[in-house]
């Protein structure tokens, strides 16, 4: 990971993705809007063109596309939340820091893809509950900013069934016991 991009991870307490990860990660949304843009392009060729060969009218059009901007947007709110870093208030020493998370990381079988005394990125294999998740924790000066998200470079998912939850968990019950 770029140090630039952990100094906006500080300053925004938001996860950054490259241009692909963040592709995968909202696709599910973009899955979901395939229905309206279809029956818009419908509708512009009823309403603007005068070319459409169909046999439904702009209002019927309306009330099947429209309904799925609904889970659309409200997806589009989840994994937006996704993003946002939890907070938990401790000052840790660098050295303590990276003790914490190599313990959780063996507790919890996270394999590091890097692993200093600021941050740690680690990501876990596929098993019968997800396809893996990324694990993402920064310390700062007075507290530390850990995420959990489905693998933005696996395959792309919409829970973890409770992974992530257990991630974050593992992590503060280091931080509880080392205290």
């Amino acid at each position: 990971m770029k140090q630039t991009w952990i100094k906006k991870i500080k300053e925004t307490n938001r996860l950054k993705l490259s241009k692909w990860q963040l592709f995968w990660h909202y696709s599910v949304v973009s899955f979901i809007l395939i229905i309206p843009l279809m029956n818009l392009y419908s509708m512009f060729e009823i309403e603007v063109t005068g070319t459409y060969t169909g046999v439904r009218t702009t209002q019927e059009h309306l009330s099947v596309g429209l309904p799925w901007l609904i889970p659309a947007i409200i997806f589009g709110i989840i994994q937006y939340r996704r993003l946002n870093f939890k907070s938990i208030e401790t000052e840790l020493t660098p050295e303590k820091f990276k003790s914490i998370a190599e313990q959780a990381g063996k507790e919890m079988n996270w394999n590091f893809m890097n692993l200093t005394k600021d941050y740690a990125i680690a990501f876990t294999g596929f098993n019968w509950l997800s396809w893996g998740e990324r694990i993402t924790i920064v310390r700062k000066d007075n507290e530390v900013l850990i995420n959990s998200i489905c693998d933005p470079d696996n395959r792309p998912s919409v829970s973890s069934w409770g992974q992530n939850r257990k991630n974050i968990n593992a992590f503060k019950k280091r931080i509880k016991t080392s205290a």
